[in-house]
C-alpha cells in the first residue's frame, strides 16, 4: 500500500463463470489500494460483501458492456 500512488479497482467480467470453492464466479474485482484510513476501506469491502450477496444484480453487473451503464448498476 506504501507504494500505491492511487487507489484502483478493475473489474472483468467472465464470459463463462468459473467454480471459486462452492461459489460459481463470473465477475472479478482488482484492488489497488493505497494506504487510506481503515473506515475507507471496511466500507468498500461492506459494499462488495453486499454485491456478492446478491446475484441479480451481479448477473446485470456481467451483462452489460457500457462502463457508465456498469457504474450506473452499481451505485
Amino acid at each position: 500500500p506504501n507504494l500505491v500512488k492511487e487507489s484502483v479497482i478493475i473489474v472483468a467480467t467472465l464470459k463463462e463463470p468459473i467454480t471459486w470453492g462452492t461459489e460459481s464466479v463470473s465477475l472479478v474485482f482488482f484492488l489497488v489500494l493505497k494506504q487510506e484510513p481503515s473506515d475507507k476501506r471496511r466500507k468498500l469491502f461492506h459494499q462488495l460483501s453486499r454485491l456478492a450477496g446478491n446475484p441479480e444484480k451481479v448477473a446485470k453487473l456481467t451483462a452489460v458492456t457500457d462502463v457508465d451503464d456498469f457504474l450506473a448498476i452499481i451505485d
